[in-house]
Parts: structure tokens; C-alpha cells; sequence
């Protein structure tokens, strides 16, 4: 799928060490400074696309977290899970 072959590319150019399970969202903030991965192992985190530094890891959900996304200002994330956390 589409998913699949964009996160194998940005796995293989930028190493993200961190998430226990594999990924099920990817997405750059609007500037393409920040990158945005949501997993399966119930966190979402915030990555520095220029050394891949994790900036921040998002935790809360019960369960997977399917969705992550940035605000359209860039200043907020939402996440989603089937647990009905946001």
C-alpha cells in the first residue's frame, strides 16, 4: 500500500529508534521540520526530521493509536485510538 512504501522510505532515510510495534501513521508538520508517527504500541511521538532527534512521546491510549495529526497551526497534535481517547 501507499502507507507502507512511505514509511519503509522514511524508515530507511531517517532511523527512528523508539515505538515497540509498527507504525500506522506518519506525518510532517506543515514547516517539514517536525515528522509525526503514530503505532500500534499505544504512543504517538514527535520526531526532529533534521538528525531524528525524538522530541516527544505521546502516551495515554489503551490500545493502538491509529491517527495522529497536526493542528493546522502546527502549535497542537490529536491523536486516535479505537479506545475513544483523543
Amino acid at each position: 500500500s501507499g502507507l507502507a512504501e512511505a514509511l519503509s522510505h522514511v524508515e530507511r532515510a531517517l532511523p527512528l529508534r523508539g515505538h515497540d510495534s509498527s507504525l500506522t501513521t506518519i506525518e510532517f508538520s506543515a514547516d517539514a521540520k517536525r515528522l509525526l508517527t503514530a503505532s500500534a504500541d499505544g504512543t504517538a511521538r514527535l520526531w526532529r526530521v533534521d538528525d531524528g532527534q525524538q522530541l516527544a512521546c505521546l502516551e495515554g491510549h489503551m490500545g493502538p493509536v491509529s491517527d495522529a495529526a497536526f493542528s493546522p497551526d502546527g502549535t497542537r497534535i490529536a491523536t486516535a485510538g479505537n479506545d475513544e481517547i483523543t
